[in-house]
């Protein structure tokens, strides 16, 4: 009992740690603008309101050399700076991707309550939803293998799940869509592997990892065009 507490405490404590780095040092995307940008429509903004709010935002946040190229002053120019350069200057162009954002009504709503309602930055928004996401996230992995091995072994085994690189990474996007997916493959990955069969079987051991770890364009690459 002594050394489940331990592993408890020990666990909180690297999940904590893990989750308050990636708050202090998140990826900058520009799909996190398109939905600081959905979250602002939804108080009734102008289109050239909505923009100076969202890039009043990011140029007072996020460090140099990532906002020079989020705002498509790259030195060597490209298709993709064209097309953030474009939206950085032209209200009315960068409204044209709102819609393509507005599908994720859950996490815009919550950017807009934690920004509107607490007062929180609107990029910090979106950094704390995604953090919090994957620091729950981080507990429902230790409850679900706490029920197949013992409480240390299932310490030591969700730390190291939830500070592999591709895994903690969720954390630092400031949108809904790698946090999301992780969320839903946690059930689909029970159905797929028969986790309520015996927990002594090998096969029984719970893998959410390769889904996880399955890494895709990154997001600003995928809304340049």
């Amino acid at each position: 009992m002594h050394y489940s507490k331990l592993a408890t405490l020990g666990f909180a404590v690297c999940l904590t740690l893990a989750a308050y780095r990636a708050y202090q040092y998140p990826s900058y995307t520009s799909d996190g603008f398109l939905y600081m940008a959905n979250a602002v429509a939804m108080h009734g903004d102008s289109i050239k309101a909505i923009h100076d709010t969202v890039y009043l935002e990011v140029s007072t946040t996020i460090p140099k050399p990532a906002l020079d190229h989020l705002l498509g002053n790259d030195p060597v120019e490209t298709s993709q700076s064209q097309s953030f350069h474009a939206r950085a200057v032209d209200p009315y162009r960068f409204a044209e991707f709102l819609p393509c954002f507005a599908v994720r009504p859950v996490f815009n709503e919550l950017v807009y309550v934690l920004h509107y309602k607490v007062g929180i930055g609107l990029l910090r928004a979106t950094v704390l939803i995604s953090v919090a996401a994957y620091w729950a996230l981080g507990w429902i992995v230790f409850t679900w293998i706490s029920r197949y091995v013992a409480e240390p072994w299932a310490a030591l085994v969700s730390a190291l799940l939830m500070l592999t690189p591709p895994v903690w990474d969720l954390a630092r996007w400031p949108m809904p869509d790698e946090a999301g997916r992780f969320a839903r493959n946690l059930p689909e990955e029970r159905r797929s592997h028969g986790l309520r069969r015996d927990p002594t079987r090998a096969d029984a051991t719970p893998r959410p990892l390769h889904r996880a770890a399955r890494r895709r364009e990154p997001p600003a690459r995928r809304c340049a065009r």
